[in-house]
């Protein structure tokens, strides 16, 4: 699965740098530094030196902002706040460079039931369990028997030694009325 970067509004960059990049299952440094994996040019410093990060994880692309200006998502009036999933056609801004998101492979195919599965609870769909068409009924072990009345104990042995019917003569019970506490 890839992920490209293409910077739609110039074309080219005074630093020689392409204004196109591909990522295949790796991460990305954008920023004004020489240093960053993408270097975009900005004389006027508004691009911070790192000024975003891009990780694959989990299968997708998380745009992180690292910047003291921002980074903008698909013309939203607010900076991002937390990582962001890109997602197939995202626009992002950069500075004054507007870079476009096009993902190809399994990321791309992998949105499509995403975005066709919303509903009246807002992308909740019907459980797997209604959508097999099974009845969930709990495991035999975790119902009670018809006969059994609240409040009622059915003793338990005590293998870990620390019941009074431990035959091996283990302690008995952590409080018992007895020592220096207790007076």
């Amino acid at each position: 699965m890839s992920l490209t970067l293409t910077i739609v509004n110039v074309d080219k960059l005074d630093n020689g740098e392409p204004v196109r990049m591909v990522l295949d299952r790796h991460g990305l440094i954008i920023g004004r530094s020489p240093h960053a994996d993408w270097s975009l040019p900005d004389p006027k410093s508004y691009i911070s030196s790192t000024h975003c990060e891009i990780d694959f994880s989990g299968g997708v692309y998380l745009l992180t902002d690292k910047s003291t200006n921002g980074v903008y998502v698909n013309g939203a009036s607010e900076r991002l706040s937390a990582p962001h999933t890109i997602r197939d056609g995202d626009d992002i801004l950069i500075g004054h460079y507007r870079l476009k998101a096009q993902l190809a492979g399994e990321a791309a195919a992998a949105q499509a039931p995403r975005a066709a599965s919303t509903d009246a609870w807002g992308a909740w769909g019907p459980s797997p369990a209604a959508a097999t068409g099974s009845n969930f009924s709990p495991p035999a072990s975790a119902v009670p028997p018809a006969n059994a009345a609240w409040g009622e104990l059915s003793p338990a042995p005590s293998p870990s030694g620390w019941g009074r019917d431990d035959a091996a003569g283990g302690p008995g019970p952590a409080v018992s009325g007895r020592g220096a506490m207790s007076q």
